[in-house]
C-alpha cells in the first residue's frame, strides 16, 4: 500500500537586522516561509503551495508579519503607540481598533477644525495715527511738555490716553493692542522712559476700573471728546478743552 499525503513545513529564506516592535530595539531576525509539501510514506518530497511567510525575532522569539521588514523605525514606533480617539479624546492601546470609551473606530475622521482666526491687524498705522493725535494735543495745550511740571504732564498724558482709547475703539482694536499703542505713544511723542511710560499707562488702565478714580476718568472722557475735535479739525475746541483742564488744576500743580 502506498501512503501519501501532505504536511506543512517551514524553512528559513533569509536573515538580517530590523527594529523589533516587541523588543522596541534593533535585533536580528529569521525570515521564514511555510509551504505545503507532498509526502510519500510521511516523507516530504516537494512543495505544492506556499502557505505564508513570517519573521521571527531572534531576541524575543516573537513571530511577526513579514511586512514589518518594510517599515521604518519611526513607522513602527507610531504603530505601537496608543492612539487618541477623534471623537472623545480617549487614549487607547494600539491593539484596539475601537475606542474603549465611546466605541468609535480608529479610522473615524476627526471633527472639523474651527475656522481660522483672522490675521492680526497691523498696529503700525494705528500707532502712527495715535502719535499724530498726541502731537496735536501737545500743540493745543500751549505748554512745553518736556519742561512742564510732572503734574501737568500727568494731566496731558491722561487726556492723550483717552484720545488713544477712542482711536483704537474706532478701529475695533483689542484692549491689549490699545495698551501696547499707548505705551509706544508715551515713549515716542511724550518722551517718557520705558519705565515711566509703563507706569503712566498702567495708572490710566487702573483708573478705568471701578474705584476712586473719578478725576482721571473725567480727564480721559475729555480726551475722547478731544479725539472727536481733532478728527473734525476743531483745533480751537481741542485747545479750549485741554487748557480748561490745565487751568482747573493749575493751583493744585
Amino acid at each position: 500500500m502506498i501512503i501519501w499525503g501532505s504536511k506543512a513545513k517551514e524553512f528559513q529564506i533569509g536573515t538580517g537586522a530590523f527594529f523589533c516592535p516587541n523588543c522596541m530595539t534593533e535585533s536580528t531576525y529569521s525570515h521564514m516561509r511555510v509551504s505545503r509539501y507532498f509526502t510519500l510514506y510521511f516523507i516530504p518530497l516537494f512543495p505544492t503551495s506556499t502557505l505564508g511567510e513570517y519573521v521571527r525575532c531572534r531576541s524575543c522569539n516573537r513571530e511577526l508579519p513579514d511586512d514589518v521588514l518594510t517599515c521604518t523605525r519611526k513607522e513602527i514606533i507610531l504603530a505601537v503607540q496608543p492612539w487618541t480617539c477623534a471623537s472623545c479624546s480617549n487614549r487607547n492601546p494600539s491593539s484596539h481598533d475601537k475606542c474603549l470609551s465611546c466605541g468609535a473606530t480608529r479610522t473615524s475622521q476627526p471633527p472639523p477644525l474651527p475656522p481660522p482666526l483672522p490675521p492680526p491687524l497691523p498696529l503700525l498705522p494705528h500707532r502712527e495715527a495715535c502719535n499724530r493725535l498726541a502731537v496735536a494735543a501737545l500743540r493745543a495745550s500751549g505748554i512745553e511738555f518736556d519742561q512742564a511740571s510732572p503734574f501737568q504732564q500727568a494731566l496731558v498724558s491722561t487726556f492723550v490716553f483717552g484720545m488713544i482709547q477712542a482711536e483704537c475703539t474706532k478701529h475695533s482694536l483689542a484692549r491689549e493692542q490699545a495698551h501696547a499703542i499707548a505705551l509706544s505713544v508715551f515713549e515716542d511723542t511724550l518722551h517718557y522712559t520705558p519705565a515711566a511710560a509703563a507706569e503712566g499707562v498702567q495708572a490710566c488702565i487702573d483708573a478705568t476700573a471701578p474705584g476712586d478714580h473719578n478725576t482721571m476718568r473725567a480727564i480721559m472722557h475729555r480726551g475722547i471728546d478731544g479725539h472727536a475735535q481733532c478728527l473734525a479739525c476743531d483745533i480751537e475746541g481741542l485747545s479750549s478743552n485741554l487748557k480748561a483742564i490745565l487751568d482747573q488744576f493749575k493751583k493744585t500743580g
